[in-house]
């Protein structure tokens, strides 16, 4: 009884995560063999973020307490991941400003990228993909579907200092009124 009070273990520095990680763009993971791929999206500035929020709503009852156990459903999630991109990349632009296109063709010296007013499907992409890793060395994997950016671009220019284009990710569920699962998982290696 004389530890309780303590929140670590003799195992708990072996499950920290560590680390600014990576972010990838079509991402798989082999069931099997748990190979991992993707496309890397490119060095970050301060790593990023991810926030899971439920959108929980109480069931009103005359009488009850608002908060009584058993009375609230989730009527939605909002799913989202940030990512502090510090190469300047027409696919990374591309994939900030969401309803836009890249011209490889019209100029022989640079790709263009332009906006467009509506979103198409094609926007979407199909996930994005966080890896990082504990402390004990395996990895932690965050995978979003049906990705799309909805920050837009917003970057600072200044002297001594990089131009970092930060990306607001979220996840939207498939177009499917059976599916259950709402466009994102966490894979946490194992402990052998």
């Amino acid at each position: 009884m004389a530890n309780e009070w303590r929140g670590y273990t003799v195992d708990s520095a072996e499950k920290f995560l560590l680390n600014a990680g990576a972010f990838y763009k079509s991402a798989t993971i082999d069931d099997v063999t748990g190979i991992f791929a993707g496309t890397r999206l490119g060095a970050t500035q301060g790593g990023g973020s991810l926030a899971i929020t439920p959108e929980m709503r109480p069931i009103s009852v005359d009488g009850m307490p608002a908060n009584t156990k058993g009375t609230k459903v989730i009527d939605d999630w909002d799913i989202t991941m940030t990512a502090n991109l510090m190469e300047a990349t027409a696919e990374n632009f591309k994939l900030a400003l969401a309803a836009s296109d890249i011209d490889t063709d019209t100029n022989t010296e640079f790709d263009i990228v332009s906006v467009r007013r509506n979103l198409e499907t094609t926007d979407y992409i199909d996930n994005i993909a966080w890896v990082g890793r504990k402390s004990d060395n395996t990895p932690v994997i965050i995978i979003m579907d049906n990705v799309l950016s909805t920050g837009g671009v917003n970057v600072t220019f200044a002297d001594k200092s990089e131009g970092i284009i930060p990306l607001t990710l979220q996840a939207h569920a498939p177009m499917d009124p059976d599916a259950n699962e709402l466009g994102c998982r966490i894979y946490i290696k194992k402990v052998a």
